[in-house]
């Protein structure tokens, strides 16, 4: 009988940890738990006015790695950094860009390629991660504000919102601009700052060797290799790259995929085929589409669109069939919305607000169910149907409020277990 490997886990609201860059280490329940205090989303930047032009008047380090990886990743041009001047709305106040501390991003409003690059960073930045934290990518870099089109988009609350921008003349309709708090513009905040080794502690499981990969780092679990047992793998938001492993003894451990997706996109795993090892995928949230790789990289199987906007995803097997499906977890309705080979939806309300859903085999019944890791009371709750019939919530106290939850059959029992990470 063919062992199907399981891997579940939750899907943030975009890429909004910034995890490690370095190393991932994976230690075992019994590893002291007082290191592992990562995770928390940082206060709402603050803007500091600037008197004058900086002596010298240098591209700060934050704001220089943020132009980089967008020019990179997404495109468009560089309209400048550092740059002595004043605002232009005869108040006599200086620019961020006087102080290093601000970027424009050249794009064109009239352009609908364009427009389309911007609205996709704009969701990287601002949309809620899975624990119901506004514009968390934004706070993450220390952006305090962005200019864009007319509009102006001030980073400082919860009732953030676009409004007219009309203090100058200039529209900024042929960029965007960006500006970042001193501790952005310094590499302070988390995004630059959560770059210790990802630590994993799996539930009832030992050690297992480590896996190393630049860049801002987040965790995805899979079996890899189809052996029936869900190991670590990482996926690089700055590259759009997979690093994962196998539970190999000889040759290459590591396989890493090219680059996949569009930059922003939400990373994810599963088993495409029903041949029991699993691969990769990524969630658009703007374009709330589903697209599924192989380790190499190539495309396999069509692309699906699928939930609302504001949704995350989340992927399992619904029907027992081997092969995995799509859904979607709506986070203001506290529902998992999955979709079935046969199109029809399968709905559950489930959790409260500000949890983080999860899926998983709880039963060891070949289907997935559904879950939320609730980081207030460290628990998991897990709606696990019953033997006769019924439904049972399992409760696992695991973790720490601000690791992120991941779930695998780390065993090879064909039952998911908890798991927890985060950057050490």
């Amino acid at each position: 009988m063919r062992v199907r490997g399981r891997r579940r886990y939750w899907i943030v609201a975009g890429v909004v940890m910034a995890l490690c860059a370095g190393g991932l280490v994976v230690f075992d329940r019994a590893d002291p738990m007082k290191a592992l205090t990562k995770f928390d989303i940082d206060s709402y930047p603050m803007r500091t006015t600037v008197t004058g032009c900086a002596n010298p008047l240098v591209d700060k380090p934050g704001v220089a790695d943020f132009r980089a990886l967008l020019l990179s990743q997404v495109g468009g041009g560089d309209d400048g950094l550092a740059v002595c001047k004043k605002i232009a709305n005869e108040s006599g106040a200086f620019s961020d860009h006087a102080d290093g501390r601000a970027w424009d991003w050249q794009v064109n409003a009239s352009s609908a390629t364009d427009r389309a690059m911007v609205d996709q960073v704009l969701n990287w930045l601002l949309r809620t991660d899975e624990r119901g934290h506004r514009n968390a990518m934004a706070r993450r870099t220390g952006i305090t504000y962005i200019i864009w089109n007319h509009m102006i988009y001030r980073v400082r609350g919860d009732d953030a919102r676009w409004t007219p921008y009309t203090s100058t003349g200039d529209p900024h309709d042929s960029h965007v601009h960006f500006s970042f708090s001193m501790a952005g513009a310094a590499r302070q905040t988390s995004w630059w700052s959560e770059r210790g080794p990802l630590v994993w502690m799996r539930s009832a499981e030992p050690d297992i060797p480590l896996i190393s990969g630049p860049g801002a780092l987040r965790p995805v679990a899979g079996d890899w290799d189809g052996d029936g047992r869900d190991t670590v793998g990482v996926h690089n938001p700055a590259n759009r790259r997979f690093l994962v492993r196998g539970e190999v003894t000889t040759g290459d451990p590591y396989a890493m995929t090219p680059p996949v997706g569009p930059f922003g996109a939400i990373p994810f795993a599963g088993d495409w085929d029903g041949e029991g090892g699993d691969e990769v995928g990524v969630y658009e949230p703007l374009a709330r589409r589903f697209s599924f790789y192989s380790i190499l990289g190539a495309p396999a199987r069509p692309s699906q669109v699928f939930g609302l906007a504001g949704d995350l995803p989340i992927v399992g097997d619904w029907d027992g069939d081997g092969v995995d499906d799509i859904g979607t977890y709506t986070p203001e309705s506290k529902t998992f919305s999955r979709l079935l080979p046969d199109g029809s939806v399968r709905a559950k309300v489930f959790g409260s607000l500000n949890d983080t859903p999860v899926v998983g085999d709880w039963n060891g019944d070949a289907v997935d169910d559904v879950g939320v890791f609730r980081s207030s009371k460290n628990t998991f709750l897990l709606d696990a149907p019953s033997a006769d019939g019924g439904q049972a919530i399992r409760s696992v106290t695991f973790g720490t409020a601000r690791h992120l939850p991941v779930i695998g059959d780390w065993d090879g029992n064909g039952t998911d277990d908890e798991g927890i990470v985060t950057a050490g």
